[in-house]
């Protein structure tokens, strides 16, 4: 059963179609099917405007380039960001690697001089051998 057309809806129509919108679109706006906007507008004689429809084009055109050049403006900070924090990451591994070789080095500097100057920090007597060897029996066996 079709619905009727309210003379609101009616004067709608009218409106949009002044504006350049195809029968689709309209139908989309209003919730009504293609075909019945386009009796209405057949039974009312209301010409799409091309001049207006191509204005509305190209006003579309230039919104959605102008929402391409921001996407590809936003990748572009996005790829010069991300390329600097690698930069960052790669400057933050080669100190670390820097730092870790300086610190095996004066340990092996402070040893060897602890070595030179205290000698008998780095041998254990054969007593101490033994008490450490019997400690760790004992622990074992009571456990």
């Amino acid at each position: 059963m079709p619905k009727h057309y309210l003379q609101q809806e009616i004067k709608q129509i009218q409106d949009l179609v002044t504006q350049g919108l195809s029968n689709r679109e309209i139908a989309q706006r209003l919730g009504r099917a293609e075909a019945g906007i386009r009796n209405i507008r057949h039974r009312l004689k209301l010409k799409t405007n091309t001049r207006n429809q191509f204005q509305s084009l190209l006003q579309e055109k230039a919104e959605l380039e102008k929402k391409v050049h921001e996407l590809r403006s936003s990748q572009a900070q996005e790829i010069v960001q991300l390329s600097s924090l690698q930069n960052k990451r790669q400057e933050i591994r080669a100190y670390l690697l820097l730092d870790r070789q300086t610190l095996q080095q004066k340990l092996q500097t402070s040893l060897t001089e602890l070595k030179t100057k205290k000698p008998e920090l780095f041998y254990v007597t054969e007593t101490e051998q033994i008490t450490k060897l019997a400690t760790h029996i004992m622990q074992w066996l009571l456990s």
